[in-house]
């Protein structure tokens, strides 16, 4: 009998967060005070790496760090977070990415990308780590690191039986021979609008864009609405999944937590239908609206006990 596979694997972009507090975003030209200045890890595969692991999830990690300090306290970060870190690589000429990150007083935020070593990410990496999508369940990458690495990573994870999951972000067109390798595509309103050249502002026009992708091969679309929660696209169906009503503090992390709460409990289930991806997406639904609550990125991601708990209290 072949062994279950359970364990997430993510390609993942590394980034150091250097996040500024500020009363409202700067308009080009203009010099304005922040009102505090912290350091959190963060980068979009790493925070979703971090969320499938404080759900319970073995997950490994492929990326790369800069020979610096920021990445040996990254380094540590995921240790600590009992996440596998035999797929990084050290990038000898490079930093380790770093993001700027404005958060308004109304918890909205814009962010400036530095990719640094992630840039260096090559297809030859990926096929070196070629084995640690032998255990996994469920591969899972992003756009922060080069197209041709991505790509490599699908079609090893496909040839290895996995299902993949893309958050295409940020957004960029996802070239054709990519679809026969995406299962789950995770995309937020606008970078669905961006992908497919559509309008997405309404609900009817975010379900009509989705179609278009899932006529060309894609079986599942999950597109996050912010504070309207999410909406699942199949070939025959349109589900919404609501989001809870809070008040935000920091929205840095929120679509990542999704993201890593969600590919958390793919990785425990032993099919991919549109149930399981409902039950997991109201879960995740869940995770982001508590990380949506606390300020940083990986800060802010809750654990499994803390979900637990708050939906034993509900009940």
């Amino acid at each position: 009998m072949t062994e279950k596979k359970e364990a997430v694997c993510v390609l993942a972009s590394i980034n150091v967060d250097m996040v500024v507090e500020v009363n409202h975003f700067p308009k080009p030209g203009e010099t304005i005070l922040g009102h505090d200045f912290q350091k959190f890890f963060g980068g979009k595969g790493a925070n979703q790496a971090v969320a499938a692991s404080r759900m319970g999830a073995t997950v490994h990690v492929i990326g790369k760090i800069g020979e610096d300090g920021m990445g040996r306290e990254y380094l540590q970060n995921f240790w600590e977070n009992g996440i596998n870190t035999e797929g990084i690589l050290c990038q000898q000429q490079g930093s380790t990415g770093i993001a700027v990150i404005n958060v308004d007083k109304n918890g909205e935020n814009n962010i400036i990308v530095v990719p640094g070593a992630n840039e260096q990410m090559t297809s030859q990496d990926v096929e070196a780590f070629a084995d640690k999508l032998a255990d996994a369940a469920v591969a899972v990458s992003q756009f922060e690191v080069p197209l041709g690495a991505t790509e490599r990573f699908f079609e090893l994870a496909k040839e290895r039986g996995c299902m993949t999951v893309l958050n295409p972000a940020p957004a960029g067109r996802i070239p054709e021979r990519m679809f026969a390798n995406i299962d789950i595509l995770i995309p937020n309103q606008g970078e669905l609008g961006l992908i497919v050249g559509m309008e997405t502002e309404e609900m009817v026009q975010v379900e009509e864009a989705a179609r278009s992708l899932i006529a060309k091969g894609i079986p599942y679309l999950l597109v996050t609405l912010g504070g309207k929660g999410a909406l699942l696209v199949t070939e025959n169906s349109c589900i919404h999944i609501p989001s809870e009503e809070v008040t935000a503090v920091d929205t840095t992390a929120a679509g990542d937590s999704f993201v890593g709460a969600l590919v958390s409990r793919l990785a425990m289930a032993d099919r991919l239908d549109e149930e399981i991806l409902e039950e997991g997406a109201r879960f995740a639904a869940k995770v982001a609206a508590l990380t949506v609550q606390r300020k940083g990125a990986q800060a802010s991601i809750p654990y499994k006990k803390e979900m637990i708990n708050m939906i034993n209290m509900r009940k």
